[in-house]
């Protein structure tokens, strides 16, 4: 009788063991498989490279720096995934028409460019409205005034905001391309023509000019765009819309960070100095590039009326450049209610 107790009470233990022990094996299944959906990716695409692989620009810059894309777009089950491109924006706009990209940042000539011959995207936020160009000239050339550059050699990059930043200087003088000879290339390499004498003249990005002659010391600066209105450009985020169509929370994820890294940068200009610095470009030369205005109110990323105005301005000069053959309808690319949703 005692062993029969013995034995029911001994197979009762080891079953209550069992079931615990299969109990916990489930468990630690359950809590080894993956919870929720896997993060999308948002390819975003940028016309310059650096010490990480893409480098972002300006207002974008700051939001990647400080992990703010990865940040607002984890909270929508997104994360971004950065490329760069050498070839600039008609390299960036290649990619946006083959759907290898979801959102660029980059110049309002190529996106203007884009926008003329692919009618998928839409300019849903602004990534600088005053964005900077300079033109270095060498040493000693004589060159103190756009007068001076008539019939010599001048690099800019064709259909890029350096070239429309050129037109811009040289009419405002009274001369046009014509007056010059005009050669296009890189950035790059327009830094290396330039600096082997090859050249008279080149319109660069602010940040490369200012490099080329305060750091290289190589040529002197002619101009640069500062408060000029006339010689300033824009960058734009233009997304495609198929892209806006499924993530629109991703679009307004993108915007938020847009609009933390305006913040910020408004908050503390010094360190934007120096959290833009890298090997190739130092605290002071970003220094100087935004000296035009510390307040950084042009990082403000809200597609405002004043900003459509400049672009459908930019539209108008394009298609009598003849840098376009079709009319954009900026009313219609530039969409702000993907802006409006993100600050609700």
């Amino acid at each position: 009788m005692k062993k029969s107790l013995f034995l029911r009470m001994f197979a009762l233990v080891l079953a209550l063991f069992m079931l615990a022990a299969c109990g916990a094996g489930n468990a630690q299944e359950e809590a080894s498989e993956p919870s929720g959906k896997e993060a999308v990716a948002v390819r975003i695409g940028t016309p310059a490279t650096g010490d990480k692989g893409a480098r972002m620009l300006e207002c974008a810059r700051a939001a990647a720096e400080k992990q703010y894309f990865e940040e607002e777009l984890a909270k929508a089950g997104y994360v971004p995934e950065y490329y760069g491109f050498e070839g600039a924006g008609p390299a960036v706009n290649e990619a946006m028409i083959a759907g290898d990209l979801d959102i660029a940042i980059y110049g309002d000539m190529p996106a203007v460019v884009l926008a003329s011959k692919f009618d998928g995207v839409k300019w849903i936020a602004m990534d600088n409205s005053a964005v900077q160009q300079g033109i270095v000239v060498q040493k000693d050339s004589g060159i103190k005034s756009a007068a001076d550059l008539k019939g010599k050699k001048v690099i800019a990059e064709t259909g890029t905001t350096c070239q429309k930043f050129l037109i811009s200087y040289l009419e405002n003088a009274g001369l046009s391309e014509s007056d010059i000879e005009e050669i296009n290339a890189t950035t790059a390499n327009a830094q290396t023509e330039f600096a082997a004498g090859a050249v008279d003249a080149v319109v660069l990005p602010c940040m490369a000019a200012y490099r080329l002659v305060n750091e290289k010391e190589v040529g002197e600066i002619l101009v640069v765009a500062g408060n000029e209105e006339y010689l300033q450009s824009q960058y734009v985020v233009a997304a495609r819309t198929d892209f806006l169509e499924k993530h629109p929370e991703a679009a307004e994820a993108v915007i938020r960070a847009l609009i933390r890294g305006q913040e910020f940068a408004a908050e503390n200009p010094e360190q934007i100095y120096e959290l833009f610095a890298d090997s190739r470009y130092s605290a002071d030369v970003y220094r100087s590039v935004y000296s035009f205005d510390d307040s950084f109110a042009f990082f403000d990323p809200e597609p405002t009326e004043a900003c459509a105005e400049k672009l459908k301005a930019l539209v108008s000069y394009a298609l009598d450049k003849g840098l376009i053959k079709n009319s954009v309808d900026v009313d219609t690319v530039l969409d702000r209610s993907y802006y409006d949703a993100a600050v609700k």
